[in-house]
């Protein structure tokens, strides 16, 4: 697939590649409870920049290898649903990984209009450092 921002550059997605200072991997993600029925695949995306590590998972239900993910500084992960289903993660299902990986903040992105934000953002924040996406929302790495 080529980036459109970077149309010269082709990114295989099961091989990690360096661009710049910058060490861009991926990480499959089932998207459906039945994976074989899955005709395209899911990535996340894991970003390294010296002693910084970032994943922006923002569409799947379930991390193939998660051993990839750990010790991360920003987890970007799917907020779509409340609850894990038809192939999203959800709210539920990202606390839950938050509580195993321990990453040092967590966003949910891809959030759906079910709750506002700032209920959403009363929610997750009892479980720790864990924000809620917005629009135009930068953050420091």
């Amino acid at each position: 697939c080529a980036l459109p921002i970077y149309p010269k550059i082709k990114i295989n997605v099961f091989k990690a590649r360096k661009i710049d200072n910058l060490f861009v991997d991926s990480i499959e993600v089932k998207h459906q409870k039945d994976y074989s029925k899955n005709k395209e695949p899911t990535f996340g995306y894991i970003l390294t920049e010296k002693n910084h590590k970032v994943a922006y998972i923002p569409d799947g239900s379930e991390i193939i290898k998660k051993e990839k993910i750990k010790n991360l500084d920003i987890f970007i992960c799917d907020g779509a649903l409340f609850k894990t289903k038809w192939g999203h993660c959800g709210i539920e299902g990202g606390i839950k990984l938050y509580k195993e990986l321990k990453p040092k903040l967590m966003i949910f992105t891809h959030v759906g209009h079910y709750k506002s934000h700032n209920e959403l953002e009363k929610i997750v924040s009892k479980f720790g450092n864990i924000k809620v996406a917005y629009d135009g929302m930068k953050i420091k790495v």
